[in-house]
């Protein structure tokens, strides 16, 4: 899951600020990714597979396509949606284009980004433990799976709860790691 949810945040925050800052690549490409975007990810499941092969690839590209989505679509947003205000007050002080995407565009969008990534590792693990349903011949998704249909409902409980830690825990750190980056945001205290 951690492979597949570094790649998709990689190419998800890339492409959001490349449609974030220019309006000629967001008109270009978002109803393209607008149409990729509802295609339901599990649906990919056998043209992965036939590409990838049946080996964790499959689920590293799935996870990525998945999380990729969630966050291109929150710093794209967060991008579009910064105060215009911030953007004029930094040019009046005659910032280069540099100086305003790192000092006014980054922190602006930066917030949106985590909560981005937030709702992205819930549906990272989700799509994870489904294709381990499908497909999977070991890992937390196949023991919930194959314990319920050998009746040892014991097991797939325990799967269920290992499932509910990992998803706790994985935010917790996107949470802890936002607050860090991300001081100047009030952060329900």
């Amino acid at each position: 899951m951690l492979v597949g949810f570094v790649f998709g945040v990689l190419l998800g925050a890339l492409l959001g600020l490349v449609l974030g800052l220019s309006r000629g690549a967001r008109r270009a490409l978002e109803p393209l990714l607008n149409a990729l975007y509802v295609v339901p990810k599990l649906a990919l499941l056998p043209i992965f597979l036939t590409i990838f092969g049946f080996g964790d690839m499959s689920k590293y590209v799935l996870v990525a396509v998945t999380v990729f989505f969630f966050v291109w679509i929150g710093v794209m947003e967060a991008l579009e949606t910064v105060p215009a205000g911030y953007i004029e007050a930094a040019k009046s002080l005659g910032v280069s284009r540099w100086e305003l995407f790192r000092h006014v565009y980054v922190p602006a969008a930066l917030p949106q980004f985590f909560v981005a990534m937030r709702v992205a590792s819930g549906v990272a693990l989700l799509i994870v433990i489904a294709s381990e349903f499908v497909v999977g011949t070991d890992g937390l998704g196949y023991l919930i799976f194959n314990s319920r249909q050998l009746f040892l409902m014991s097991r797939s409980y325990v799967g269920i709860v290992v499932v509910a830690l990992v998803g706790v825990c994985f935010t917790a750190m996107i949470v802890w790691l936002g607050r860090k980056l991300t001081p100047w945001e009030a952060h329900g205290r």
